[in-house]
Order: C-alpha cells, then sequence, then structure tokens
C-alpha cells in the first residue's frame, strides 16, 4: 500500500529546497517502508494530506495550512471511540494469553497501537523531523499556520 510524506515548514519553501525522498532517514526504510519516490502529483497529495485531517484544517488563498481551533478533537474523533472500543477487548485478556501460553493477543494490542498512533499512514516532516500524523498532531503547537513542502510517496 501507499501513502505520504507531506512536508510542513513555519515559513514558504522554495522549491529547489524542498524535501525528496533522499531527506529521509534511513530509520524509516525497512522499519516502515519498502521503499520511496518523489511525488509527481503534488496537489494531489495536499489535497490528500487535507481530506486526511478529517476537517481539522483548510488551507487558505495564501497557501498557508490553518488549523481551527477544536483541531485536535476533530482530527482523533472517531478513532478516540475506536480506541476505547480496543481497550475494552483487552480487559477480558487472561494471564494465559498474556503469557502466550494461549491464545494471541497480538491482533488486539495492534490495533489499540494503531488507533493511537498509526505507523503505517501519513507522514509530516517537519523542522527536518519524520513523524507519524497522528504523534504529529498530539505533539505540535497547531495554532500557527504551515506552508507546504515537498511531498514523497512510499510504499509498505
Amino acid at each position: 500500500m501507499h501513502s505520504r510524506i507531506i512536508e510542513l515548514s513555519d515559513s514558504k519553501i522554495p522549491a529547489k529546497e524542498r524535501m525528496t525522498f533522499s531527506s529521509l532517514p534511513e530509520w524509516f526504510f525497512g522499519s516502515v517502508a519498502d521503499y520511496a519516490d518523489d511525488s509527481r502529483d503534488r496537489k494531489g497529495d495536499i489535497e490528500w494530506f487535507v481530506e486526511a485531517l478529517n476537517g481539522a484544517a483548510n488551507v487558505n488563498s495564501l497557501g498557508k495550512l490553518i488549523f481551527l481551533e477544536d483541531a485536535k478533537t476533530k482530527y482523533f474523533g472517531e478513532r478516540y471511540e475506536r480506541f476505547l472500543e480496543n481497550l475494552k477487548s483487552l480487559e477480558s485478556v487472561t494471564r494465559d494469553e498474556f503469557t502466550g501460553i494461549s491464545g494471541d493477543i497480538g491482533n488486539k494490542m495492534y490495533r489499540l497501537n494503531e488507533m493511537f498512533n498509526d505507523k503505517f499512514s501519513m507522514y509530516v516532516y517537519y523542522k527536518g523531523d519524520l513523524t507519524p500524523l497522528d504523534e504529529w498532531i498530539r505533539e505540535t503547537n497547531l495554532r500557527k499556520g504551515f506552508f507546504f513542502g515537498g511531498t514523497v510517496d512510499y510504499h509498505f
């Protein structure tokens, strides 16, 4: 499957200075991506990214990404409910399942972690750091606007 890495910045990035697939850190390959390549549809990638934000942000007339005041709540809204459902499914795990004597809780743990921080989805490249979108949304002050830089297609 494919997803995208979107470069964001506090200021405009000249086209020649935008990130490319060669900007990506080595850890990303093998642990997340099979391969990556510079995207050929930056405009489409940005539209996909904004759509993935679930109504948490808009792009203004200057091309700047502006997050709404309740952006974090909007972005994580439905996923929070699914996270709680997955968490509840772990309440009945027995000691034997936990230790691996019987059953396998690995799939339940994977789904729980995926609801919290999906590492096989969009990534943000910001200030030289590559971060899963979920983590970036949680950790970043979204009150300022962001400019789009390069976009990279990756396969996982």
